[in-house]
């Protein structure tokens, strides 16, 4: 349940973002600290709430994953695994990498299938977390150094979104709107069918 909360925070986010990145950047990268957001919230956000709040988020989500993993591993990886279609190859070659280099591809890559993996080869929770929250931290010293480099561009960017937010929210609520139906409808088509 608290994924499914994690991933419906961050598609909210996503409907929201041309309101939210010009009036409430940390309430952005709290509710989905994806880069695009990072880099655009940085210049307007100071040092500690930049590092504290995308750093409990992602470390919630990535250590809830971490326990799904150690739970029920084998179980989420057949599903995920029914569902990736062409990306099944990846999967597979990640997989084979993670038995060969878990704490490496832990630490550059904080991701759910990592994290997933990590859990269910039994990698224990303090190396796990530790590896985690340093792969994140190295992550946001990185954007925020780009950010500050990027500082006249990204604040260009910013007074565009302002200027238009109007319509550039009416874009992205547009696209929710059609997100939630295709998923609906999807759901709805399969329980007929099954």
């Amino acid at each position: 349940m608290p994924i499914g909360i994690s991933i419906v925070a961050g598609t909210v986010a996503n409907w929201l973002a041309p309101l939210l990145v010009t009036r409430h950047p940390l309430l952005l990268i709290g509710l989905n600290p994806r880069l695009r957001y990072l880099m655009l919230a940085s210049p307007r956000l100071p040092v500690l709430p930049f590092f504290a709040v995308p750093l409990l988020r992602l470390l919630a989500t990535d250590l809830l994953t971490y326990l799904l993993g150690r739970w029920c591993g084998e179980s989420v990886l057949a599903w995920f695994d029914r569902r990736i279609g062409r990306a099944r190859r990846l999967l597979r070659a990640l997989q084979r990498w993670f038995g060969r280099a878990a704490a490496m591809l832990t630490f550059a890559f904080p991701s759910g299938i990592v994290c997933i993996l990590a859990g269910s080869s039994g990698m224990r929770p303090v190396p796990f977390a530790g590896l985690i929250a340093g792969g994140i931290l190295l992550r946001l010293v990185a954007v925020r150094i780009l950010a500050t480099v990027l500082r006249p561009q990204l604040a260009a960017v910013l007074h565009f979104i302002a200027k238009n937010q109007g319509w550039l929210l009416a874009i992205t609520l547009a696209a929710g709107a059609l997100q939630v139906f295709v998923v609906v409808r999807r759901s709805w088509q399969s329980r007929r069918a099954g």
